[in-house]
């Protein structure tokens, strides 16, 4: 199976999914994920910040500290991402963004 990636900053498509970035406010953003014009799943991003204690962030990161996926697993297998592939693909889409 081929996978097709269109970047459009701030939007990715990959296979029928839509990526989508916002930004609710200084140092919060939020990744829409969208299938076939319905919304799927929504994660909520906020930067990094000193009191957090996991070595492996840096101070210039942005994690993961919400998601509601529940319509995302409706639907055929194969075209499912696993969630470390959703997250992969919404670091890249900060990144291009230029978060």
């Amino acid at each position: 199976m081929d996978i097709f990636i269109f970047i459009c900053s701030p939007i990715i498509f990959i296979h029928m999914m839509t990526y989508k970035l916002n930004e609710i406010e200084v140092g919060r953003l939020r990744v829409t994920i969208s299938k076939e014009d319905n919304e799927v799943g929504v994660l909520y991003f906020e930067r990094a910040k000193s009191s957090f204690q996991n070595k492996p962030l840096s101070m210039n990161s942005w994690r993961c500290v919400d998601a509601k996926v529940d319509g995302l697993y409706d639907g055929a297998a194969e075209d499912i991402p696993v969630p470390k592939e959703i997250i992969m693909n919404c670091q890249n889409l900060i990144k291009d963004g230029g978060y």
